[in-house]
């Protein structure tokens, strides 16, 4: 290279060397400045790529995620299903079981009610037979007093007394007969 031969330029005493290597500088400048340009659209449209595949591989991420809650979703409601399938089959069994004991329950209540009316019954017939014994005997003692009270009238045609007291007596039993022919009844 040649000297550089510097020139004055006013008072300000700007030094400005001869050649100028302001076109040289700005030739390396532009040629700099293309490759770096080149450089950065390379990065960005790299970076862009990049940034097309992040999205698409988290569109995918979120459809498998939506796929999930879905699937989910699809067993929690065959799940809910399947146990109202089962409550409703575990109601109908219980309601048919239930059906079941009231109609056993029915059966021994039928069964135990007859024999209680059987039971009632004898208990009524030995009842009847036992009063009619105790009225047979009754009526023989009211009999036997309306004759003694006939004999001791004719008897005692003035004892007026002994006859009332006698009639007294007859009215009690007749009396006591009637409230055991009442009971039996």
């Amino acid at each position: 290279m040649t000297p550089t031969k510097q020139r004055r330029a006013g008072e300000a005493h700007h030094v400005i060397p001869i050649p100028d290597p302001t076109q040289r500088t700005l030739e390396v400048l532009e040629r700099e400045m293309t490759a770096m340009h080149e450089k950065l659209d390379t990065s960005i449209s790299a970076l862009g790529n990049k940034l097309d595949e992040a999205m698409e591989h988290r569109a995918d991420l979120t459809e498998a995620k939506f796929l999930t809650v879905s699937q989910r979703f699809d067993l929690e409601e065959s799940w809910r299903i399947e146990q109202k399938r089962d409550s409703l089959d575990s109601l109908a069994a219980a309601l048919s079981a239930a059906k079941e004991a009231v109609k056993e329950q029915t059966n021994a209540s039928e069964k135990s009610i007859a024999k209680s009316e059987t039971s009632t019954n004898e208990a009524i017939k030995q009842l009847v037979v036992t009063f009619t014994a105790a009225i047979a005997s009754v009526e023989r003692a009211v009999s036997d007093l309306k004759e003694r009270v006939v004999s001791i009238e004719s008897q005692k045609a003035g004892a007026k007394d002994n006859t009332a007291a006698l009639y007294a007596a007859a009215a009690a039993l007749v009396g006591v007969v009637a409230l055991i022919v009442a009971f039996v009844k």
